[in-house]
């Protein structure tokens, strides 16, 4: 059995991307107890709650940029930095997904780093963004250095060009 390749990672996050776009969904893209586990709605589990991660945004534009997979047989993990906006708000953020060999999503991590807009009208418990983290405060759904891809899989059977290596450490060190 081989692994993933990199191409193929970068269209489960496409494919997810398009999904939280409003666009159609495939039907293999999650498993069945997928973990979704967000600053601003806490922890869920299922298909359901993967695919409404970003409720109430109404045709939401999403972008993502900054994407880093990597993999090893039988696992992959992939993140990226998103940018979700509609006519009231802009969110921005970092995702983080680990995948099964058959290439399901099996957890979401994200982290909510800045909103703009009406805010309020989303109805979510917005982490803190305007200070550092304090007691008290709720723990970060993701923390960007030990949930990254490279530490998750600190040695990555992927192939990659020159470009993509130079890419993938510029966004691991600056």
């Amino acid at each position: 059995m081989t692994g993933p390749t990199r191409s193929a990672l970068l269209d489960r996050l496409e494919a997810l991307r398009l999904l939280w776009s409003g666009g159609a969904g495939s039907d293999d893209l999650f498993s069945d107890a997928v973990q979704l586990d967000t600053s601003h709605r806490g922890a869920e589990q299922g298909v359901a709650a993967a695919v409404g991660a970003f409720a109430p945004f109404e045709v939401p534009r999403i972008r993502m940029s900054n994407h880093v997979v990597r993999a090893v047989e039988g696992q992959a993990a992939a993140s990226a930095y998103v940018c979700v906006e509609d006519h009231a708000t802009r969110i921005t953020g970092l995702i983080v997904a680990q995948l099964s060999a058959a290439m399901r999503i099996e957890t979401i991590g994200f982290q909510l780093a800045g909103v703009e807009g009406d805010a309020a009208r989303l109805g979510w418990n917005l982490p803190v963004t305007n200070r550092q983290w304090r007691p008290g405060d709720r723990p970060a759904a993701v923390l960007s250095e030990l949930d990254a891809p490279w530490r998750r899989i600190p040695v990555s059977t992927l192939p990659l060009t020159d470009e993509e290596a130079i890419a993938e450490a510029w966004y691991r060190y600056a």
